[in-house]
């Protein structure tokens, strides 16, 4: 599976999922409410403006009062606007395509003795494992078709591991089975 996964990753390929990824993150990325807060924001700068305007010209020592006041208000507003703002964005994460790329490298450059490795590649690329009486069959998430494992590719696979344990619990049973089809 590891070389499986490892053959797949090209740059190119990784730079593609990168592209996908992203797309699909700002497919789902729901602005609503940042649109909102930026157009109340720009709204209260604008009468913020506007009253500035207003107080220069105003000759009025009543009327300058009452702007005043208004431009007191509109201030604690603007405040407020801004701390919902600076909330809003650190809810949001944004991911790039740099960094779904520097993972995916990160990833497919990864350890293949690591256990944390094995386990984090089995949960990423493992769709379904169906369990038949003489077979199983793994579908991967690398694509629509299914992978049959046999008992002479599992011998295949720990002749590659050069004597290293294939079972991801490292326990010499499991691995007895996982590999002879044996059960204890």
């Amino acid at each position: 599976m590891v070389e499986e996964f490892r053959r797949l990753l090209t740059p190119k390929d990784i730079c593609r999922i990168a592209k996908e990824i992203v797309r699909i993150v700002d497919s789902y990325d729901d602005r609503t409410e940042l649109d909102r807060l930026e157009g109340l924001l720009e709204d209260a700068q604008k009468a913020k403006g506007n009253h500035m305007t207003s107080l220069r010209a105003c000759s009025d020592d009543t009327v300058r009062e009452m702007i005043l006041e208004d431009l007191s208000a509109l201030g604690a507003e603007l405040i407020e606007l801004e701390k919902q703002l600076e909330l809003e964005m650190a809810r949001r994460h944004v991911v790039t395509e740099e960094q779904i790329e520097k993972s995916l490298t990160k990833l497919a450059e990864g350890d293949i003795f690591d256990v944390a490795y094995r386990r984090t590649l089995i949960r990423l690329l493992v769709n379904k494992i169906f369990l038949y009486d003489d077979r199983f069959t793994i579908t991967f998430n690398t694509g629509d078709e299914e992978v049959e494992i046999t008992v002479m590719l599992l011998e295949e696979i720990e002749e590659n591991l050069e004597g290293e344990n294939l079972c991801l619990l490292n326990q010499p049973l499991h691995q007895f089975e996982a590999v002879s089809g044996h059960t204890a």
